[in-house]
């Protein structure tokens, strides 16, 4: 088989290695949702000691972002391409666990 070339990258990986850069971002991507989504509304709720509708808020907030972002996938990947797509995936996700990573 001939190896896979990653434009934008200026090198050339195996079909292997490439199957383990995307085993790590799907990995990744599954570790931070499951911390953004157990985590965040519990430090959120009793950073500023919410009430339930306050808290509901939050939840219903997550959810909108959720369905936002999955329903934003398909028109990223056909306009930017899938290797950006997933890199900007990545770069969220780190973004958000630097965010929760900090709070105080």
């Amino acid at each position: 088989l001939e190896p896979a070339s990653l434009t934008g990258v200026g090198m050339t990986l195996g079909r292997g290695s490439l199957f383990a850069g995307y085993l790590g971002c799907v990995t990744s991507l599954a570790a931070v949702r499951v911390l953004v989504v157990t985590l965040w509304p519990l430090i959120v709720r009793d950073y500023f000691a919410l009430g339930s509708r306050e808290y509901a808020w939050c939840v219903i907030l997550r959810a909108l972002f959720e369905i936002g972002g999955a329903a934003l996938v398909a028109p990223s990947e056909r306009r930017y391409g899938r290797e950006a797509t997933a890199r900007l995936g990545v770069a969220v996700c780190a973004a958000c666990a630097l965010c929760i990573a900090l709070l105080p």
